[in-house]
């Protein structure tokens, strides 16, 4: 678990390069998508350092909720509580939550996000459930396997059904029907199996954003409020996905970015 986590922070730090260069390129081909206010043109050097270092809070709370993970104080899912608790304590500690209204008010408005997240995993569970039984995805998996083709062309087509997949079925529900199969299959070709988790989680991560069940796209516009349509989300994390298939092609193409920092830890 360890090594995995370790894996994931070269491909972070290039998933984030790649978004910040696509922003900037896009914002100078169209201003319109990021106007300069006047005021940020008054902004000092000292005023930016000074807004990095309020990051502490976020600091803190990413070291406690990490730490605990690689020092295996708790479980993801117990991480999971650690933050959101700490996340309460911070606010209401340093300010932004010590009025009761507001603490009222940001509860109300998570309790709605988290809502209509419920009903959508629901929905695709019920779905997930009938590829399922129907095992539509397990005959697919099998018959792409049974090919005597090349295993990158294998590893091809898995990704293929995965984008497929994650279109319209939870991530995690697609993975818990796939990766039973797919996983010795892919170790069995050769592949690196850290490098592979890597890989499924890039996946993941563009599963999260396209529609129709994208549900980091309909969280977002549930925390938005009602001024921001899905629509309107969804048309606008498409240059990501680009971003995304880019930074997947890289990850294929040299597998050495997700695996040479656990493999120097060693």
């Amino acid at each position: 678990m360890g090594q995995l986590f370790i894996a994931g922070i070269v491909p972070g730090v290039l998933t984030a390069l790649v978004y910040a260069i696509s922003i900037v390129w896009r914002a100078k081909r169209n201003p319109a998508l990021a106007p300069m206010l006047e005021e940020e043109h008054r902004i000092m050097l000292r005023d930016r350092v000074r807004g990095i270092l309020d990051l502490w809070q976020i600091l803190l709370l990413g070291g406690v909720v990490i730490g605990g993970l690689y020092g295996g104080l708790f479980t993801a899912t117990e991480a999971g509580a650690v933050g959101a608790l700490g996340a309460v304590i911070l606010g209401v500690a340093t300010g932004p939550l010590r009025s009761l209204d507001k603490l009222r008010m940001a509860l109300r408005e998570s309790a709605g996000i988290t809502t209509t997240l419920f009903f959508i995993i629901v929905a695709a569970l019920f779905f997930s459930r009938f590829l399922g039984l129907t095992r539509i995805p397990f005959e697919i998996t099998s018959f792409m396997t049974s090919w005597d083709v090349p295993s990158w062309m294998v590893l091809g087509l898995i990704l293929v059904i995965w984008f497929l997949m994650g279109m319209v079925v939870v991530p995690a529900a697609a993975f818990a029907l796939t990766l039973p199969i797919v996983f010795p299959i892919v170790v069995e070709l050769g592949y690196e199996p850290i490098w592979f988790c890597i890989i499924a989680m890039k996946m993941c991560e563009i599963a999260g954003v396209t529609p129709p069940v994208g549900l980091n796209a309909f969280a977002l516009a549930g925390a938005a409020g009602k001024e921001v349509k899905i629509s309107e989300v969804f048309a606008g994390v498409w240059p990501f996905v680009a971003c995304d298939l880019i930074i997947l092609a890289l990850l294929l193409a040299f597998p050495v970015i997700s695996l040479w920092l656990p493999q120097s830890m060693m």
